[in-house]
């Protein structure tokens, strides 16, 4: 293959969406996972949580094209694609409405809470957080095994670098810091690494990673909005970990640190993203 077929071929791919690589990668997984890695959730689950979240983002873009007749968009289909997803990936239960309901929950956020035009909720955590208090529903990090791990790191890892470098440097960020706190409590503690190892060998840490800490429209525009945000959601996540005992401390870190993006977005000039 020629120099300029090679240079013709990444110039077309850096032209794609960055959604796209992330509905090929959770797709892939999802799939991966209902047939062969036993997910705690059925076909007909899925089914019912993407039409759902297709039907709630069709909804209010109705409601907005009638409210704004000027202001007609085509139907955004990624978005809530990827927020399905994410929940189904994440979200368990074996009841077979907590997952539609979840992302109806999820879309609808995108509408209620804004500030400049702007959601500051990230769809997929808003609606885990709250089916973790209200619903029958979990999350199980141990699902994952080592092997699909590797395969899922591979995928997000692309994904994230086919991305504009401000979301790739918002995963980079929080891996950073969140793995060197582990690390410091580790070594302080004179505990083996292979504890500090088996810690970030977890697939709920890398979706949050390079899927919903890392969302562009969810996360502030500045480096050093970037730098405080993802520092400030491994100081709280470590916090519920270690003396709180939560397990799903980076779910809830996010969400109750998420009206501090509301104000980065705020005071920023508006930022059009891709």
């Amino acid at each position: 293959m020629s120099t300029a077929s090679i240079r013709e071929i990444n110039q077309s791919l850096r032209m794609l969406d960055a959604r796209v690589f992330q509905i090929l990668s959770l797709f892939f997984l999802l799939c991966a996972g209902l047939s062969s890695w036993n997910f705690v959730i059925e076909w007909k689950q899925a089914v019912l949580c993407f039409a759902s979240a297709l039907f709630t983002q069709a909804m209010f873009q109705v409601i907005e094209f009638h409210r704004f007749p000027d202001g007609k968009k085509p139907f955004n289909w990624m978005s809530p694609w990827i927020t399905s997803s994410s929940l189904l990936l994440l979200l368990k239960s074996t009841t077979i409405w907590v997952h539609p309901f979840a992302a109806f929950v999820a879309i609808s956020s995108k509408f209620f809470f804004r500030i400049k035009g702007k959601h500051f909720f990230n769809p997929a955590n808003f609606a885990i957080v709250i089916s973790l208090m209200l619903l029958p529903a979990w999350i199980s990090p141990g699902q994952w095994g080592r092997t699909p791990l590797l395969i899922f790191f591979a995928l997000s890892a692309g994904a994230a670098v086919t991305s504009r470098a401000r979301t790739t440097r918002v995963s980079a960020y929080f891996l950073t810091f969140f793995s060197l706190m582990l690390l410091c409590r580790v070594l302080y503690l004179e505990y083996e690494l292979s504890i500090w190892t088996h810690q970030i060998s977890n697939g709920v840490i890398l979706i949050f990673a390079f899927f919903m800490i890392s969302d562009p429209k969810t996360s502030p525009y500045s480096t050093f909005g970037i730098i405080l945000h993802t520092l400030l959601v491994s100081i709280l996540s470590m916090y519920f970990i270690f003396f709180k005992y939560e397990p799903n401390a980076l779910m809830y870190s996010l969400f109750m640190l998420s009206p501090v993006v509301a104000l980065f977005h705020y005071f920023k000039p508006n930022i059009k993203h891709a």
